[in-house]
């Protein structure tokens, strides 16, 4: 998860991103808290695969509890 997290952070195309929806949306999306948000979605998602990769679970598990 931590190397999801820096994977993010480290680049430079988040960085572009993260300054054209600053500029688009005049400062109400910040493009700190979006980089944290994207940094730390990959960081989750990251793990929950690992979970399942070491437990065997189906995604399903993990994808149905978000759909409703």
């Amino acid at each position: 998860m931590v190397i999801g997290y820096f994977i993010v952070k480290a680049e430079p195309a988040v960085y572009v991103l993260m300054e054209q929806v600053e500029e688009l949306t005049s400062g109400a999306i910040s493009g700190r808290a979006m980089g944290y948000s994207l940094s730390i979605g990959v960081a989750v998602s990251l793990g929950l695969a690992m979970v399942r990769v070491l437990t065997g679970i189906s995604v399903l598990w993990f994808l149905i509890p978000g759909s409703g």
